[in-house]
């Protein structure tokens, strides 16, 4: 079986890196890389021992953990559940350049059935149109309380990074969802475009790996996320998620990407 596997990584692996140069990844044997996929891991091979890649083969998730030991440099083939197959050259380094990889369908190599890669529309598109994936007979008072929240002067938390200042306004729980009320104000003299923001639970503490665990829960609704939040600007906005709770040692993190862009905002609460 173990041949079989190898031989499988290597006639994909050949057939479909020839297609685009691969990007590298580093790690080390003292901190954890995370990496984030469009779809759910299926199956992950690295080309050395040195190198260990960990997902979840029982319930398939979008998280994939990296780390090495010093060696040689390898590669890592990952199969995602649609079918895609992604590719990188694995580097050890002491010092990490990222931490943290969100991997967009963009980076696909292929398809394991020699299909070419879907045309990746923009994560802003795929999961920030105001499109709800719950009942329409719900529709109308799910939109009236975001409409409600975003007019409401409230404050939880915020955090402030390169003039930029990132606040959670309110926290609501309404029958099967939770509503989480933003607003992101642009204080730099860079228009802001924003490419991702995401809502994990963390549970423990990330210095301990063992210990620490971050779950990623996916919007049924957005309402009004900006696309760009230009210069000396400020807008609100609203995300709707499937209920859920915390525990007495789990935390909110809110996590905002900028596209074509460096500016990482990041909020506990």
């Amino acid at each position: 079986m173990k041949t079989y596997i190898i031989l499988l990584f290597v006639l994909i692996y050949g057939s479909l890196s020839a297609q685009k140069p691969l990007d590298t990844l580093y790690a080390n044997d003292r901190t954890t890389v995370s990496l984030f996929f469009p779809e759910p891991i299926r199956q992950g091979i690295t080309g050395a021992d040195h190198f260990v890649f960990t997902y979840n083969p029982e319930t398939p998730q979008y998280l994939g953990l990296l780390k090495a030991m010093p060696g040689a440099e390898s590669n890592l083939l990952v199969l995602t559940t649609d079918g895609q197959v992604y590719s990188y050259i694995l580097k050890y380094r002491e010092k990490l350049p990222e931490l943290n990889y969100f991997i967009g369908k963009q980076k696909s190599i292929g398809h394991e059935k020699g299909l070419k890669p879907e045309k990746d529309t923009s994560l802003q598109e795929q999961t920030y149109r105001d499109t709800l994936q719950i009942a329409p007979n719900r529709k109308t008072g799910i939109i009236r309380l975001c409409q409600y929240l975003i007019r409401q002067d409230k404050r939880i938390t915020s955090k402030r990074r390169k003039k930029l200042k990132l606040t959670l306004k309110q926290v609501v729980h309404r029958r099967g969802e939770v509503y989480v009320s933003l607003e992101l104000e642009n204080k730099s003299a860079i228009d802001y475009e924003l490419d991702y923001i995401r809502l994990y639970v963390e549970n423990g503490n990330n210095k301990k790996n063992a210990s620490y665990q971050k779950i990623l829960h996916d919007t049924v609704y957005t309402h009004q996320v900006p696309e760009v939040v230009r210069s000396k600007e400020r807008k609100r906005f609203v995300l709707v998620f499937p209920k859920f709770t915390l525990g007495k040692q789990e935390n909110l993190l809110i996590e905002m990407g900028e596209r074509n862009g460096h500016r990482v905002m990041e909020l506990k609460q």
